[in-house]
């Protein structure tokens, strides 16, 4: 009884330090994506911050399915560092237990998280990427994309070690694929 009350005990430090965790990662996840979001979808079109927030969420539980694992492993770190700065490690183990009996409660946890990660979090991600997906292109398409007013007068330069070209295009299309008077400079040649 006594071992499964500090197995119990411990497993709600790790829960604890888990949601801890999970929260910090969560938050910060969030604000570099709707930067992000701003930064990419907000150079095409006028968005609004509560639109990259809305995109960004759509985003945020296929990224914390990646981070799980080491929030797992962050988490048990805090966990256990709490319990030996206040001596309930010292204690746990004086009183005979074992590293793998104290360990356990952490190793339910990791397991007791892939298993909502694989049954819950990895669907749950793959729907909302999808609706990222579309509620991204819906904002570009109504939004009317910068990137489709045509360019004119482009200058690239393309080339190796051994061979340079300059290309001149007198107009780009939106796709930035199809060129309209354009002539190519190569080693010194001119071609229209």
């Amino acid at each position: 009884m006594i071992v499964s009350r500090i197995q119990l005990y411990i497993f709600t430090s790790c829960l604890a330090a888990l949601g801890l965790v999970v929260g910090i990662f969560a938050i910060t996840i969030l604000l570099v994506d709707v930067v992000e979001q701003l930064r990419t979808v907000g150079g095409d079109i006028e968005l609004s911050p509560l639109q990259a927030v809305q995109l960004s969420l759509y985003k945020l539980p296929g990224l914390l399915e990646e981070t799980l694992s080491f929030a797992v492993l962050v988490s048990a770190m805090i966990a256990y560092n709490q319990l030996s700065k206040s001596s309930e490690l010292s204690v746990i183990r004086s009183m005979g237990q074992s590293a793998w009996q104290f360990l356990a409660p952490v190793i339910v946890m990791a397991a007791g998280l892939g298993v909502f990660a694989m049954a819950v979090l990895n669907p749950l991600g793959a729907h909302l990427s999808e609706r990222f997906e579309t509620a991204r292109a819906n904002l570009l398409q109504e939004g009317g994309r910068v990137v489709e007013r045509a360019r004119s007068d482009v200058w690239l330069r393309q080339g190796s070690d051994d061979n340079q070209i300059v290309i001149h295009a007198g107009s780009v299309d939106r796709t930035g694929q199809i060129f309209s008077d354009d002539c190519f400079l190569e080693e010194g040649r001119l071609y229209d």
